[in-house]
Parts: structure tokens; sequence; C-alpha cells
């Protein structure tokens, strides 16, 4: 069986250049990225038959352009809240009953995180919160907690993977040429 590298190169390349394109305008572009996720929730009884809870938002920008116009919108006002770090914000309440929490902006690699306090019958997901910027919505990230390895086993890992993508792409080479290339 005969190959055509000329057709296969005229249906590999195109191809080839709209995915490397992709990847570099990807790389390249400068555009804010706002992430945020639930960093905790908790509950404290602080007496006979009181309960205190908390739970913390944090919200950062991973893109190479500053976000701004960056609201956290909540369906109730919260009234007891913390931001850290120390920054200029504004609490704007809303004709529905909810309220935001808007920040100017947030640099790249910026983060910020808001703790917040209130008694029952108000729980973490009675404030439904969405945050977004003036380029669009923050993507949500869903997190849990997980053991952290040490280095050299970090390392061993990686050696691993990166072992068995050669492997791999040693194999598909070496499967290629039987297929194609014996005669």
């Amino acid at each position: 069986m005969d190959i055509n590298w000329n057709i296969v190169v005229d249906i590999v390349v195109p191809i080839f250049t709209l995915i490397f394109g992709i990847v570099l305008t990807r790389i390249l572009e400068r555009k804010a990225k706002v992430n945020y996720y639930i960093g905790h929730t908790s509950a404290f009884n602080i007496g006979i038959q009181k309960q205190l809870n908390t739970h913390s938002v944090v919200v950062s920008n991973q893109g190479k352009k500053a976000a701004t116009g960056v609201k956290i919108i909540h369906d109730i006002k919260p009234k007891n809240f913390n931001v850290y770090p120390q920054r200029e914000y504004e609490k704007k309440d809303l004709r529905e009953g909810g309220a935001e929490i808007i920040f100017p902006s947030l640099v790249p690699g910026e983060q910020v995180t808001v703790s917040y306090l209130y008694y029952p019958p108000v729980f973490w997901t009675h404030f439904n919160t969405v945050v977004k910027h003036d380029d669009g919505l923050a993507k949500m990230i869903p997190m849990m907690l997980t053991r952290q390895y040490p280095k050299w086993q970090q390392s061993i890992i990686g050696f691993l993977f990166l072992f068995g993508i050669v492997a791999f792409v040693y194999f598909i080479i070496w499967l290629i040429r039987v297929i194609f290339l014996s005669g």
C-alpha cells in the first residue's frame, strides 16, 4: 500500500496550523481570567442552642490583564464580613434584597478572600454567590483539600509520567512504521 504523502501533508498541515494558532493565541492573549471558590464552611456552638456559621469566598485573577469591576453578588445582605487582604471595596444593596461587594480591580495574580459570619437560619447556601467582572462571569472552581506529597515523591511521579509519554510516542511511531512502511 503506497501512501501519497502530498495528500497527508495537505491534510495534516492545516490542522496542525489551526491547533498551533489556537494554543499561541491562548498563551499570548491578554485578558482577565477571574476564578472563585468556596474556601471553607464552618459552624461553631457558642452556648446553649446558639450557633455561629462562617464561610469564605476566594476570588482571584489568573489572567494577564487586570479585571475591573469585580462583583460578588449575594441573594441576602451580608452583615458581618471581612475582606483580606485589606483593600478598597464598595458594598451596594440591591432592590431585590440582596447585596454586592464591588472591587474596583484585581491585577493579574491578585487574590482576595471575603469571610462571612452569620447566625442560623442563614447558611452558606443562602448566599448563592455569583462572581462577575466587567468582561464577563467568573468561573467557579470546585475545590477540596488534598494531601501534599513530598518533593521527592512528586519528582518520581513526574519522571514516570514523562517516561510513559515518551514510551507511548515511541510505540505510536513504531506502530505507524509497522503498518504503513512494512511492505
